[in-house]
């Protein structure tokens, strides 16, 4: 076994891929069941199912309009709130915390996750927010 405890040996790949195969689940699971109604106000359609005979290649056109529509819903800044989901810190602007992780760290990721939780999209237009 790894660590010299005994017992059952610990396979750091497996692992790994478990977690993977979970974080993908629960990822599809939010875009299919809460962000698609969310956006679109309909359900996807329930009949469909996985297919893996088809070319899953995303083509340039839809990989452009994606990235268009997902920029201009993101905010330019993100209250970071308490255990009470209080604001007691500033919000953190995206531009001054997108390549800089320890902005994002500096009051816990929980705060974080919360102020992401709470705010509401921005509206989809035609303008890509200048922080990103």
């Amino acid at each position: 076994s790894a660590g010299g405890g005994g017992g059952v040996a610990f396979d750091a790949r497996a692992a790994f891929e478990r977690a993977r195969a979970l974080t993908i689940a629960t990822w599809q699971a939010i875009v299919f069941n809460e962000y698609v109604v969310a956006t679109t106000g309909a359900p996807l359609d329930t009949a469909y199912r996985y297919n893996a005979s088809l070319e899953a290649q995303v083509g340039v056109y839809f990989a452009n309009v994606a990235f268009r529509y997902g920029h201009s819903e993101v905010n330019a800044a993100l209250p970071r709130l308490d255990a009470r989901w209080r604001a007691t810190v500033p919000a953190v602007l995206l531009r001054d915390a997108y390549h800089n992780p320890r902005a994002w760290a500096a009051h816990g990721l929980d705060v974080v996750l919360r102020g992401a939780v709470a705010q509401a999209q921005r509206r989809v237009d035609t303008a890509l927010v200048d922080d990103v």
